[in-house]
């Protein structure tokens, strides 16, 4: 299977001090998701992001897709958890919810195990040497030195796609290479940019793609 803008040799999952940072990014996110379930308008300037958003940015709905059914239901199954790790970021919603679909094919090439269940990692994340969670081995293609390559690679698997989203929060925020990304954010060609800079893949094309994928959510 060949995973869509793989995150890369050293992908977002490493250089993270993960046992404190994660545990921390773990408890706000549950604060962010229960808040966003519970009223956006009461929470909104508790969840402000201090980066430029406020919370009602952080909170904002990512619109439905273009028509398509599969768009839909893609944005559809993802909106209420993307909302909490935008809460927990910075970055708007609809932003995480298209590299999520870049990087699963709009979860038709999820990872999966040898049984066919679906590891529910939709954001390429490896299983780097500080992850303790589940794992699954798969094939992905890497780019070394601009060429495509097939590797077996471990990447880390979760109980739900909310646990996913937790957990990409988790690696945004407590990874300094992201910092500046939160800052680009202020379009789509901004944070496609700034992931690709910040090595989030090895795909040289990695932005040209998410950028494209970006605009099948109006």
């Amino acid at each position: 299977m060949q995973m869509l803008g793989g995150m890369g040799s050293g992908g977002a999952g490493g250089d993270i001090d993960s046992n404190a940072g994660n545990i921390a990014a773990m408890n706000a996110m549950a604060k962010a998701y229960a808040a966003v379930q519970a009223s956006k308008n009461t929470q909104a300037q508790a969840l402000s992001s201090g980066k430029g958003y406020t919370g009602a940015d952080a909170l904002e709905p990512p619109t439905r897709g273009n028509g398509s059914d599969k768009v839909n239901a893609f944005v559809d199954r993802l909106a209420v958890p993307a909302q909490a790790a935008s809460a927990a970021t910075g970055i708007p919603a609809r932003f995480i919810i298209g590299q999520a679909a870049l990087e699963s094919g709009w979860s038709k090439c999820e990872i999966k195990y040898a049984n066919g269940q679906t590891s529910h990692n939709i954001f390429g994340i490896k299983a780097t040497k500080d992850w303790t969670g589940k794992t699954v081995d798969t094939v992905t293609t890497e780019y070394v030195n601009g060429v495509p390559k097939k590797f077996v690679e471990k990447f880390r698997a979760y109980d739900s796609y909310e646990s996913a989203l937790t957990d990409y929060a988790s690696v945004i925020k407590n990874n300094p290479r992201y910092a500046p990304v939160v800052e680009a954010s202020r379009d789509v060609a901004g944070f496609a940019h700034g992931m690709q800079k910040a090595g989030y893949a090895t795909d040289p094309q990695y932005a040209k793609k998410l950028i494209s994928i970006m605009r099948q959510i109006v």
